[in-house]
């Protein structure tokens, strides 16, 4: 027997599904960073993300529950207090891409062997593409990023977004020389954190962005 033909054998249902859906999304641009994510370069240190969670898998079963978002390598840099220069591709904002949908409810994607493939693989392309590429957009620059969750007033909670704003949003206002804005941002963040016994990190943080911000300055 070959080795491509016992390869070809011993590939699990669930590698199958992988390389279906791998085939859906670089058709979309995305490129497979490791076994379930998806990442491709929107701009200089920004990148589209996405992350196909599994929820359960047998041998003629896979479900997965997709999250999609926006990776922003700076601001990440600026929230996580990092000095080297290795890229980390975690998603700056994410949200679960069913939420996008116009139900807003839980959702997975299931695939099941000799029944469905096919159409699954194509459902989630169409999700990706007509509620994930949007979605991507509107986080595709630091600008973007802070008009969204700042000076339009952006509910994360209603939208079931994942995002660090207490630091995301100094962030990017000093990436966006907002320099004026940041110290009244960080003493405002600095109250609510210790009334309400938040981030334990974030008066460490603060110092660290106005050192900044005065360099910049």
């Amino acid at each position: 027997m070959s080795d491509e033909i016992l390869v070809e054998k011993n590939k699990d249902f669930a590698s199958e599904c992988y390389e279906q859906i791998t085939d859906a999304l670089l058709d979309l641009g995305f490129k497979r960073v490791r076994l379930g994510v998806f990442a491709f370069e929107i701009s200089p240190n920004i990148y589209a993300w996405l992350g196909l969670n599994r929820v359960r898998k047998s041998s003629v079963e896979l479900e997965l529950y997709p999250v999609i978002g926006v990776v922003h390598v700076e601001v990440n840099d600026i929230v996580y207090l990092r000095t080297n220069t290795k890229k980390d591709l975690s998603p700056t904002v994410s949200v679960p891409i069913c939420y996008l949908l116009a139900e807003g409810k839980y959702r997975t994607w299931t695939w099941r062997k000799g029944s469905n493939e096919a159409s699954v693989t194509s459902d989630l392309k169409k999700v990706v593409q007509l509620y994930g590429l949007p979605f991507l957009d509107r986080f595709s620059s630091v600008e973007k990023l802070y008009q969204e969750f700042y000076a339009d007033e952006f509910n994360d909670e209603e939208a079931r977004l994942t995002v660090n704003m207490q630091r995301v949003v100094p962030a990017a206002m000093l990436l966006t020389n907002r320099m004026g804005a940041i110290e009244s941002y960080l003493k405002k963040q600095k109250h609510a954190n210790d009334a309400l016994g938040g981030d334990s990190d974030f008066e460490i943080f603060a110092n660290q962005l106005m050192q900044r911000a005065i360099q910049r300055h």
